[in-house]
């Protein structure tokens, strides 16, 4: 039920100007500033949980970059490789996912975005040194800036849903945004995904969003026409 309740809106393109920092924003600076070109830091790691941010931000400097016309190429394990031809900046997602040959082609490439002037963004669940992956690899991956991805508390996330429901034209109760956040997923991006089919759900059936409309929503078998 919860993918059919997803489906219902598309998501936004990840920005970063609908990433909520929380306690990232020097890292949004950091990655919004490498983006413009305007840094030297050449080589960055992120890391977190599940749902924190990381594909997000990986995404939203893809974003800078391809308007800039910048070669860029995104990676995520496992069905991606990394090019054979260097290129201004690779963003490596999932890097504890790739296989022996993805690690010695990202190892490679790491080598040639050194030599060459290039840049390499990687993104992973762990820090660099508890990666479970080729020595070599984990060793270059700590050797520029490292940063945690933290996830937004309960209060910033209260803050996001309200504004987003705002942006959207609705007003949005603390007893709905507790119901959610106790009993639905806990990444924001899921989260807004669920108020934008509510958004929609209520518009349709021409009732505002309290908890009787979220559990129909999330649990009836069909929507109401």
């Amino acid at each position: 039920m919860r993918q059919m309740v997803l489906s219902l809106a598309p998501a936004s393109s990840p920005t970063f100007e609908n990433f909520v920092p929380g306690r990232n924003a020097e890292l949004v600076s950091v990655l919004s500033a490498l983006s413009a070109g305007e840094r030297r830091e050449r080589f960055v790691y992120i890391w977190g949980v599940t749902g924190c941010g990381k594909t997000h931000l990986l995404r939203a400097v893809n974003s800078v970059l391809s308007h800039q016309g910048v070669t860029a190429v995104m990676l995520s394990a496992p069905g991606d490789v990394p090019p054979e031809s260097q290129v201004d900046v690779v963003l490596a997602d999932d890097v504890d996912q790739w296989n022996a040959q993805g690690q010695q082609r990202l190892f490679n490439t790491y080598n040639a975005q050194r030599d060459e002037g290039g840049v390499l963004i990687a993104a992973g669940p762990v820090p660099p040194a508890r990666l479970d992956l080729r020595h070599d690899l984990v060793t270059r991956l700590g050797w520029g800036l490292v940063y945690q991805v933290h996830t937004l508390t309960d209060e910033e996330k209260t803050a996001a849903m309200t504004e987003h429901a705002r942006s959207r034209g609705f007003d949005l109760n603390r007893e709905v945004i507790d119901y959610l956040l106790t009993r639905q997923t806990r990444d924001l991006p899921g989260l807004l995904a669920i108020l934008d089919a509510l958004d929609s759900y209520s518009l349709e059936n021409k009732r505002a969003v309290t908890i009787p409309l979220v559990r129909e929503l999330l649990s009836g078998p069909a929507r109401q026409r």
